[in-house]
């Protein structure tokens, strides 16, 4: 027996009501830090090195269309890091992601030890890094 919204298929399951599926909205950089440099507000965020503590907060942001990543070291600049492709992209954040996890999220790493750590661990097309 079909509830209210339900309906019957011709092979006698029972589906539910036809529901609109939202597309999830990504959030931006600007969405959850103010004084958010100008080069990454726009970009999508991922997650935090030290998210709990704001004076040292290390937000990790994808590009919305370029297979880049940036890592803003707050008071200093933004680290961006360029790939090939998302290939490179989701390696090096989930390689990223594992160390903060690693750390419980308590570990602000430096300008350097992102730069060594991605260098040596993903395969990189260009760093730059531009200063605040």
């Amino acid at each position: 027996m079909a509830l209210y919204g339900e309906r019957i298929t011709d092979s006698g399951h029972i589906e539910g009501p036809e529901e609109e599926l939202e597309e999830p909205m990504e959030e931006v950089m600007e969405d959850f830090f103010s004084g958010v440099p100008e080069c990454i507000a726009g970009w999508l965020y991922e997650f935090s090195f030290c998210g709990e503590h704001p004076d040292y907060s290390r937000p990790v942001a994808r590009h919305p269309s370029e297979p880049t990543i940036a890592i803003w070291i707050e008071d200093r600049g933004v680290l961006i890091v360029k790939f090939e492709d998302e290939e490179g992209v989701e390696d090096a954040l989930d390689l990223l992601r594992k160390l903060a996890k690693a750390t419980e999220f308590a570990f602000a790493p430096s300008r350097k030890w992102f730069e060594e750590v991605i260098r040596a661990l993903c395969y990189v097309k260009d760093v730059e890094f531009v200063e605040e």
